[in-house]
């Protein structure tokens, strides 16, 4: 654990971004991990999911306090796990703060008593002791009505028979309603995160008091996304031609809209993303003084595009989640709300399906875990040349011949092989144990889902400039994910052995001894970024020439040019298809021309590169999220 007082030995021109994977109580060993980093960089953008959110906004919030000239937000991060690991009445802290609400009560215990059980009897064991009422009834009155109709022990027999599909139906009448009116009534999640009681905070209380503690802020409003992106004035060797040099801390978190069925980064921007909120879905999902910053800082529904539904009484009580005084615990809480575990958060959005603006709304969405779609977004703060690394935490579970909890590539080509979910080879496991038909199906099964989920994050993990900068800490079976029945003890372990580790392990590589000097690392993993870069560039150029000025049945753009400086390059009425002016097109020519340049650069070298890329990047169309 850290052992306190934080002594920070970064210099103050070594930066560093971080992003970090989901994992849910695997999230443990974060502030351990953060904490060594941070003695030796400093953070400029963080970005997370699920509990890598959730970890994130502890960082940034540490940072923002370091910025302003104080460590004891640093220190404080290094004793998070200890507080998670705190006796409170009986049970950790950690376990603490989920707090099912009275209907789905029944169902968090038989969660919780399924952690770290198998077997067919410790279920139906589960099923009695959470549903007894169903059981015990039909116990009380079968015997009697068959005592009365059937003399001695065939009474017994039938009574017995009677009871066992009554008792079987009570119980699953039972279940569906607490899934009824419990799981689905609240939010499709047992657990909401906040219980406005500062006697027994739930985790989304608790992660709000945290984020305020470690940024020097108790009392005082919450922190938001523009007091980290105005925390100091950036030096000036960071400000482009422009004079800018972007946020001072840039933090960046994923959530899922099941609704629409796509990750939002958020904060969102762009007017295409635009979401709504009433004080009244959000009431039970934060803090009071979250809930009044909210409404102070943002603004009544108004339309804001052509075809936006006018505002009247059906939106008068919609306003419009902020951007930069969006609260950083709002975002977290949107980021991880793992699935059926934690409620999904609802908010609003602009339905633009119908046809017409009359007949258009706002409709709801459901805000589930950003895992859903993309737990590990290594690529969030990329560029094609690294001013400083971004350093990748993954977590995940420990393969059979995976002997270290932590593992760093130590050169340029290692961390190329796939993982591996070895759901059906049995035969291939260390210790020969077989699974059963029916465990296999099980895997199978899980295997799509992870496929479906993770392919992207698994196949970022792979590429050249990639994979030299993410550390794997893998957990054991129990010892993590959703295993919210952590002892105290194994929070600790995990904190010192996985997560310190974990951060001394990129610090050893990437950090040179001494100051001012340049780790090989380092030099390394720029020259495979550069290399990398060329080989995709040449991709991507190949045959522009041709594709520009001498395609069949195409008007050279050259051409288009010259004639969008006279009529509309584009057909419809707005700005930006209006024609271009003498300045414009004179800029897209010389563009044009530079990208034939480029080309013809490249055909002129030889054919190979010094450095061939192995998985070979490709550079495509992503959407924004």
């Amino acid at each position: 654990m850290l052992k306190p007082p934080f002594v920070d030995e970064a210099p103050p021109d070594r930066y560093c971004d971080l992003v970090l994977t989901g994992g849910v109580t695997s999230g443990v060993v974060y502030p351990t991990a953060l904490v060594e980093l941070a003695r030796h960089y400093r953070f400029k953008s963080i970005g997370g999911t699920s509990a890598g959110a959730m970890a994130a906004a502890l960082a940034a919030a540490a940072e923002y306090q370091r910025r302003k000239g104080s460590l004891l937000g640093f220190q404080g991060l290094g004793l998070v796990p200890a507080q998670l690991a705190e006796d409170v009445s009986g049970m950790t802290r950690l376990l603490s703060l989920f707090n099912p609400t009275r209907g789905t009560r029944r169902l968090f215990n038989l969660f919780l008593g399924l952690l770290n059980r198998s077997g067919s009897a410790a279920l139906l064991g589960l099923v009695a002791r959470e549903y007894w009422g169903p059981l015990l009834v039909p116990a009380l009155l079968v015997p009697t009505l068959a005592h009365a109709f059937t003399p001695h022990w065939h009474g017994a027999l039938l009574g017995l028979a009677l009871w066992l599909p009554l008792a079987a139906l009570g119980v699953v009448l039972a279940l569906l309603h607490d899934l009824q009116h419990g799981l689905v009534d609240n939010g499709f999640g047992l657990c909401k995160g906040c219980s406005k009681d500062p006697a027994h905070p739930a985790l989304t209380d608790w992660l709000h008091e945290g984020i305020q503690a470690l940024a020097g802020r108790r009392g005082q409003a919450p922190l938001t996304f523009q007091d980290l992106w105005q925390a100091d004035e950036p030096p000036a060797w960071l400000k482009g031609p422009d004079g800018r040099a972007g946020h001072a801390i840039d933090l960046q978190m994923f959530t899922t809209n099941l609704t629409h069925g796509r990750p939002y980064r958020l904060p969102a921007d762009g007017l295409s993303s635009r979401l709504f909120f009433r004080k009244e879905d959000l009431d039970s999902y934060f803090p009071d003084e979250v809930i009044a910053h909210l409404m102070a800082a943002s603004q009544p529904y108004a339309p804001r595009l052509e075809g936006d539904p006018p505002a009247s009484d059906a939106t008068a009580a919609f306003r419009e989640l902020p951007q930069g005084q969006l609260p950083v615990v709002v975002a977290a809480r949107l980021s991880l709300s793992f699935p059926f575990l934690f409620s999904a958060v609802p908010l609003w959005a602009i339905d633009y399906e119908p046809p017409g603006a009359a007949q258009r709304t706002l409709r709801r969405c459901w805000f589930s875990d950003g895992g859903i779609c993309s737990n590990f977004p290594i690529h969030l703060f990329d560029a094609f040349i690294p001013r400083w690394p971004t350093f990748g935490i993954s977590l995940g579970r420990r393969g059979p011949f995976q002997k270290r909890a932590t593992w760093l590539p130590t050169f340029h080509n290692q961390g190329r092989g796939d993982s591996w979910d070895r759901f059906g080879d049995e035969r291939e496991l260390p210790d020969g144990t077989p699974r059963s038909p029916l465990a296999r199906l099980a895997g199978f099964a899980a295997g799509i889902v992870q496929t479906a989920k993770d392919w992207n994050d698994n196949t970022l993990m792979r590429m050249p400039g990639v994979r030299d900068r993410v550390v794997r800490i893998g957990f054991l079976a129990g010892e993590g994910e959703l295993n919210i029945r952590l002892t105290g003890a194994e929070i600790l372990r995990l904190a010192t052995e996985y997560g310190t580790t974990a951060g001394q392990a990129l610090v050893a590589k990437f950090v040179a001894p001494g100051h001012g000097g340049i780790a090989r690392a380092w030099k390394d993993h720029r020259w495979v970024r550069f290399n990398t870069l060329l080989s995709a560039l040449r991709a991507r150029v190949s045959a522009l020439s041709a594709a520009a000025d001498a395609t069949p049945h195409t008007e050279p753009l050259t051409e288009q040019i010259a004639a969008s400086f006279v009529d509309r390059p584009l057909l419809g009425e707005r700005a930006e298809e209006a024609p271009l002016d003498a300045a414009q097109a004179d800029a897209l020519d010389g563009l044009l021309e530079a990208l034939k340049d480029l080309e013809r650069r490249f055909a002129a070298l030889p054919v190979e590169q010094p450095y061939r890329a192995d998985p070979a990047m490709e550079l495509r169309n992503r959407p924004p999220v």
